[in-house]
């Protein structure tokens, strides 16, 4: 399977996520199995950006994943994986999809913006088509039975 999944150097305790939680803490290694056991890498690379996204599998609320960290209430799976791979997320930021994939928590296909960034980037793409190859590649992940 194609992915990068965390190293041990990603968990040192220089990447702490939160003030609850983090690698110097007992248990961040059962956080981060956890949520990489609801994790399923597409078998196709995403048709814009090249390689596959990791397809959340675990609950869902409008097709968005959603993760509880230790301590914390339930958040979005993908504000989860930037938190496990790229660390704290600014005060007033959000987690965006580079590829417009909801269930997607792969982190080289995230990134940060606020509402007026998230409004950009999706009128660009509805202009440029990128929605609706997005729409297609995971209707056809779907259709694998794994989706």
């Amino acid at each position: 399977m194609k992915g990068r999944f965390v190293s041990q150097k990603e968990l040192a305790p220089s990447t702490a996520v939160a003030k609850n939680w983090g690698p110097p803490r007992d248990g961040w290694l059962v956080i981060v199995h956890a949520f990489l056991a609801h994790v399923r890498v597409a078998i196709l690379p995403h048709p814009c950006l090249g390689t596959s996204c990791w397809l959340w599998q675990g609950a869902r609320d409008d097709d968005y994943g959603l993760f509880q960290l230790a301590g914390t209430k339930a958040s979005t799976a993908c504000r989860a994986s930037w938190l496990i791979h790229r660390g704290p997320i600014p005060h007033r930021r959000w987690v965006l999809h580079k590829c417009d994939v909801k269930q997607c928590v792969n982190p080289d296909h995230l990134f940060l913006g606020n509402n007026r960034a998230n409004r950009q980037d999706f009128g660009q793409k509805h202009r440029s088509g990128h929605l609706v190859l997005a729409a297609e590649y995971a209707a056809s992940e779907q259709s694998n039975g794994i989706g």
